[in-house]
């Protein structure tokens, strides 16, 4: 599961903490977890956090006051 926790306000979203029903091993992940980095990002910051498992995922940026959480 990716979660961005702390974050004050996603697109489309009413609550602080947003978990999208993304599993490990579905495929490439890049664009969700870079997509939740840049919210976080753009909220003032907060933490991402991806549940443990295999994650496909190519080149990220990470941005300022935002922390990617690994189980």
């Amino acid at each position: 599961m990716l979660c961005v926790i702390g974050a004050t306000a996603l697109a489309g979203c009413a609550t602080t903490n947003q978990c999208e029903k993304l599993s490990p091993m579905a495929g490439d992940a890049t664009v969700a977890v870079q997509g939740a980095i840049d919210a976080a990002f753009l909220s003032g910051g907060g933490t991402v956090r991806l549940s443990k498992g295999d994650w496909h995922i190519g080149g990220i940026r990470i941005r300022s006051n935002v922390t990617l959480y690994l189980e």
